[in-house]
C-alpha cells in the first residue's frame, strides 16, 4: 500500500475494512452486493450481523478499539486549531510511537487520524 495513498483515504467503508485487515488482523473480509458495507467471515462463512467491521474511521468509541490493539506503540493524539480567513479550523494530528520512530498524521477528526496513522505503523512495522 503506498504512503501517498494512505494519507489521503477519506473516512468510510474502504478504511475500516483495511483496518479490519491490517491492524485488527481480522481474516476473509467480504463486501456486500452493493459493496457498500463490509463483513468478516469466519471459515469463509459469514457468522451475522454481528460480525459487521466496525465503523473506525467515523467513531470514537470504535477508534479507541484500534488505540488498544495498537498495544506496544504509544498513541500521541493532539487536536489543533488553525486560524483560516475568518474562522478556526480543527484538525487533529496522531502518531503512534515506537522508540523515536512514528507516522504523523494530519486529519479532520481523531478517529480518521488515528485510523491513517495506525495503518500506516502497521503496513511499515516500526521497530
Amino acid at each position: 500500500m503506498k504512503t501517498d495513498y494512505i494519507y489521503n483515504i477519506p473516512a468510510g467503508r474502504e478504511l475500516d475494512a483495511l483496518i479490519a485487515e491490517h491492524v485488527m488482523m481480522y481474516k476473509d473480509i467480504h463486501w456486500n452486493d452493493q459493496h457498500t458495507d463490509c463483513y468478516y467471515w469466519e471459515n469463509n462463512i459469514k457468522m451475522g450481523a454481528d460480525t459487521i467491521v466496525p465503523i473506525y474511521s467515523r467513531n470514537m468509541m470504535y477508534a479507541w478499539e484500534v488505540v488498544e490493539k495498537m498495544g506496544p506503540y504509544k498513541l500521541e493524539i493532539v487536536r489543533r486549531g488553525i486560524v483560516g480567513s475568518s474562522e478556526i479550523e480543527t484538525n487533529h494530528k496522531a502518531t503512534f510511537w515506537h522508540g523515536m520512530m512514528g507516522f504523523p498524521v494530519v486529519a479532520e477528526t481523531a478517529p480518521l487520524a488515528i485510523c491513517r496513522a495506525a495503518l500506516l505503523t502497521m503496513t511499515y512495522k516500526l521497530e
